[in-house]
């Protein structure tokens, strides 16, 4: 699925941006006190981006290709632009004609969060089977915590009296099963030294399935640090899902290590 997460897919279209035609007409892109209201406006004239605004002045600043990806860029390269170049915004290019802008905060759109769902709805998957091959049910359990480990008897038991086959390990969400791989020691076998370290390490996937579960929860707000954790949380699921893969692949008949 992840090929399909372009930048073209959160981008504002040509024909849907807030633009300058040049001439004497500024007031409807300045705020009461005389500041432009955008960070950036694109200048198109006789249907051709000739320039950007970046302040009051209203000098015509090029628009050069450091301000430029490509329509179909992938999510991740559209990440590290922001971070790299610190820009408000970046232009797509299709062929040799600008097709749309993209923002910061057009990474809270729902093709972004859908993005980001499917990465970690894939790590999920790949924890839940890393697990179930290594540990016990009972064991399983004794690692949750115990309200959390009742709600999850409950579920499983009025699970199994509808002849309904799920296992017990795909009752968990995602904050459970890395409880589980922390208190099981499983840890280790991802490269991680201690349950502190694999705590501290992972924690911020949680805020991020929490972030993109409910959309009144931004994922990113418009500075460089919130792109950045999005980026490197990202980076983590992706790592996380590659060593699980190898894992899973190596050792597909695992006996449990505790």
């Amino acid at each position: 699925m992840r090929q399909k997460f372009t930048a073209s897919l959160i981008m504002t279209p040509r024909e849907k941006w807030v633009y300058w035609p040049g001439g004497n007409s500024r007031e409807n892109f300045l705020d009461e006190n005389g500041n432009l209201i955008y960070d950036v406006i694109p200048v198109i004239k006789e249907q051709k981006v000739v320039g950007i605004i970046r302040d009051r002045t209203f000098k015509i600043h090029p628009l050069t290709l450091d301000w430029c990806l490509t329509h179909d860029a992938m999510f991740d390269d559209l990440l590290k632009f922001f971070i790299e170049k610190q820009k408000p915004a970046c232009f797509l290019l299709k062929r040799d004609d600008f097709i749309g802008l993209v923002t910061p905060a057009d990474f809270n759109k729902a093709p972004a969060r859908t993005a980001c769902y499917f990465r970690l709805a894939e790590l999920e998957m790949r924890l839940a089977q890393f697990i179930g091959f290594r540990v016990e049910e009972d064991k399983i359990l004794n690692a949750l915590p115990a309200k959390r480990k009742d709600k999850i008897l409950k579920s499983y038991n009025s699970t199994l009296s509808g002849n309904v086959d799920v296992s017990l390990v795909e009752r968990l969400y995602l904050t459970d099963l890395l409880e589980v791989v922390k208190k099981t020691g499983l840890f280790e076998l991802l490269g991680y030294r201690s349950k502190t370290q694999f705590h501290r390490g992972t924690q911020g996937l949680v805020k991020l399935r929490n972030q993109v579960m409910h959309p009144v929860r931004p994922l990113v707000e418009n500075d460089r640090e919130a792109l950045q954790h999005l980026y490197d949380r990202l980076c983590l699921i992706d790592r996380l899902s590659m060593k699980l893969k190898e894992l899973f692949t190596r050792e597909p008949q695992a006996d449990s290590t505790t």
